[in-house]
């Protein structure tokens, strides 16, 4: 008795590719939001500790100078040195000795997020990553003067645990509610990347990483930053105004 032969399936047929193919797209579409967000996420928290170690080596550097802060700004013999030019600060946020003194740090340190780094084999700018506030401090004597410095002792901070030391920015040397680049009319340090001393909000639906006086850092939400010199209601200014308004 001869029995059939059962014939041997050679590859998928075109509906059984198709379905595999429906399922990858579909496996694709629920996993790659996720790791988007999830690489997101491992970025601001990077960078969330970059601030928090600026804060930190802030709070070390008025214990070595006698409750001063990182000057913001100061004008030596040698040329003006901005707050991330200071050597001894530099030092404490781990910064090689060999290149101290300039704007350069070790990529590694700066915002993960900031596409408009300018990045080289030196190294990066850290104006372009971060900012300080120096709202309601004054040049001591004058702006552009031998022996100019602005800086504040910790112990005369109005509300440190809740005013802003550093935060992501663009090319910020200082971030002020004052400065006269701010009209009073219009809302100040908005995020757009065309205009230089503005705070940029790279995380999350729209957050800054802050520093603040007191040394802890958190992501803090744009309208809880955002205000205008001549508010009415001084909205954020406690934020703002280190000394006080």
């Amino acid at each position: 008795m001869n029995l059939p032969h059962r014939t041997s399936r050679q590859g998928f047929t075109l509906v059984e590719l198709l379905v595999v193919v429906a399922i990858i797209a579909l496996l694709l579409g629920i996993l790659l939001p996720a790791l988007g967000k999830a690489r997101g996420l491992a970025q601001s928290v990077k960078c969330q500790s970059s601030v928090r170690a600026m804060g930190q080596a802030n709070q070390a550097y008025t214990v070595e100078y006698n409750q001063a802060v990182v000057p913001i700004l100061q004008e030596l013999n040698v040329g003006r040195r901005w707050w991330y030019q200071n050597v001894p600060f530099q030092r404490m946020i781990a910064k090689t000795d060999e290149d101290t003194g300039s704007d350069r740090l070790n990529p590694g340190f700066l915002c993960p997020v900031a596409a408009d780094v300018d990045v080289d084999e030196d190294g990066a700018r850290l104006r372009d990553t971060y900012g300080s506030n120096s709202t309601s401090l004054k040049n001591n004597p004058g702006w552009n003067q031998p022996g100019n410095i602005k800086f504040f002792r910790i112990s005369e901070a109005v509300s440190p645990s809740v005013t802003m030391q550093f935060v992501d920015a663009r090319s910020a040397e200082q971030l002020n509610i004052e400065s006269s680049k701010n009209p009073s009319n219009a809302p100040v340090l908005v995020d757009t990347s065309a205009q230089d001393d503005r705070i940029v909000y790279r995380h999350g639906s729209g957050a800054a990483n802050v520093a603040f006086i007191d040394g802890h850092a958190e992501a803090v939400d744009r309208d809880k930053i955002s205000t205008t010199k001549n508010d009415p209601n001084e909205k954020n200014h406690t934020f703002w105004y280190i000394l006080g308004k």
